[in-house]
């Protein structure tokens, strides 16, 4: 493990504001988690299609080998829950992801842990014992395999990966871009804080999959190929960086920089609240230091390329047009909250993609899911999938449950999806969920084509999309349906 100490001085006053500790890692053990839990579909943010077609080479041979895979993923279904702490209920939106993970909480032990002891230890803070039983089985049939494969066609290349890596992450000028972006987001971060960025390798069996970086809290994690140069992952690390700078922004500055989307009477407010934190990384880290570490040839042709940035229409159109006034604010020691930002990113995006702001897909970057059991089978993992949001709160259960229905009626606030099922549609006029003349123009409409997609603008400019299709199936398909529109709209789709 390489450490980098990086100075970041506050501008003004000219004294120190944080000692902060980049630590590189490049751990045999946390890499196997993390195939294990990707090639489980454990996870959402991982390459899947390469980890899973060398699993199948390497390590998935028996009968025994599958059924482990699938005890592996019960388990972190299990465990598959989110806290919303009392005392971050500022962030009503759920922007900075303040609530408490625990798949993430799982995923940081394998990231903490050396071996597989280390590991099990760990993990006496957030399993049964009857399910650290199950964790050890699986970990321990798969780990010796996969430790013997990993001396012998990984470790010396990938080392040598990382150590050049650490070693541009040192760069002075790369040094002071960081610091520009730690004051740009005006972090509020312990002195002596170490943030770890981990490494995992990624085979390259499966042609033309993107690899995947993401941020669990203050541990950024990176896939990378041997073969590739630093150079070309070190945009992701840093991207990666800017996502916990933003978690970790001026609570007081956040709250009434949230609040001016909240209290917007603009219908683009809320979608573009939904790309702030995504884009800002992109235009820092894809933007900026690609544009520090290429020639100007090189840059422009990048700059130029679609989605180069992002493989997102809308994060790659906006932190493209964000970008010279970003640059300019850092040069000026300005910050996210200045003053004139808030207009100018408002305007940005309205300009940038006119009705298409309210498009569905981007609508439900953040919302609140409400799944009917009657259907059977939950929607969460599917929709997480189709719909990869930045947040996405789950309701789902039935219409008798006190919980249920609280969670529906406390979360007007949010976009909400709705999936009813139709011997449930009197449940719209029941809880008011519609005015009742729009609650029958839904059961005459279902009558009709039997399925239904109704959106409705409520008056604090969040949507609800009620869907109803006769079994989970056709709900599904009644999502890719929604999501597929450009532009917002009222009433039936």
């Amino acid at each position: 493990m390489k450490t980098i100490l990086i100075l970041f001085i506050l501008f003004t006053h000219s004294k120190i504001l944080a000692n902060v500790r980049i630590n590189t890692a490049f751990n045999p053990f946390a890499n196997f988690i993390y195939q294990l839990d990707c090639v489980s579909d454990s996870l959402r943010a991982c390459s899947s299609k390469n980890y899973k077609a060398l699993w199948d080479l390497e390590f998935l041979k028996l009968k025994k080998d599958q059924e482990l895979i699938k005890d592996w993923r019960n388990l972190k279904q299990r465990y598959s829950v989110s806290y919303q702490i009392n005392s971050l209920e500022y962030d009503r939106f759920n922007i900075k992801n303040t609530n408490v993970n625990i798949q993430n909480k799982l995923r940081i032990t394998s990231l903490q842990s050396k071996n597989i002891e280390d590991f099990l230890k760990r993990l006496d803070i957030l399993l049964t014992q009857q399910d650290k039983a199950k964790a050890r089985l699986v970990v321990s049939h798969f780990y010796p395999k996969f430790l013997n494969w990993w001396n012998n066609q990984v470790q010396a290349k990938g080392q040598l990966f990382v150590n050049k890596s650490t070693q541009l992450l040192n760069r002075p000028d790369i040094v002071n871009k960081i610091n520009q972006f730690y004051n740009f987001y005006e972090a509020s971060l312990n002195k002596d804080i170490k943030i770890p960025f981990n490494f995992y390798y990624r085979p390259n069996l499966v042609q033309n999959e993107s690899t995947s970086g993401q941020q669990i809290e203050k541990y950024s994690v990176v896939e990378f190929f041997i073969d590739e140069k630093p150079e070309d992952r070190m945009d992701v690390a840093i991207h990666e960086l800017c996502h916990f700078f933003y978690h970790n922004s001026n609570t007081n500055k956040f709250k009434k920089f949230s609040h001016k989307f909240e209290s917007s009477k603009r219908l683009s407010a809320k979608p573009a609240l939904n790309l702030l934190n995504e884009s800002l990384a992109t235009a820092l880290g894809n933007g900026i230091i690609n544009k520090l570490l290429n020639s100007p040839e090189q840059w422009n042709k990048y700059l130029n390329r679609k989605n180069s940035f992002y493989n997102d229409f809308y994060i790659d159109q906006t932190a493209k047009a964000i970008l010279p006034e970003v640059t300019t604010m850092l040069s000026n020691k300005q910050s996210l909250y200045s003053p004139d930002f808030f207009q100018f990113y408002l305007d940005t995006i309205e300009s940038t993609f006119g009705s298409r702001i309210t498009a569905p897909s981007l609508i439900l970057k953040n919302f609140i899911l409400v799944g009917d059991s009657s259907y059977k089978k939950r929607f969460s993992n599917p929709l997480r999938q189709m719909i990869i949001p930045n947040s996405m709160y789950r309701s789902e259960g039935s219409w008798n449950h006190p919980k249920f229905i609280s969670a529906l009626e406390k979360n007007k606030h949010l976009n909400t999806l709705a999936l009813i099922h139709p011997k449930n549609i009197n449940k719209i006029s029941e809880h008011q969920l519609l005015p009742n003349s729009l609650y029958k123009l839904i059961n005459n409409e279902y009558k009709k084509n039997n399925n239904a997609i109704y959106s409705y603008l409520r008056p604090n400019n969040s949507y609800l999309f009620i869907l109803i299709g006769k079994d989970h199936d056709s709900v599904l398909r009644l999502v890719e349906k929604l999501i597929q529109q450009k532009t917002g709209f009222t009433g039936f789709l």
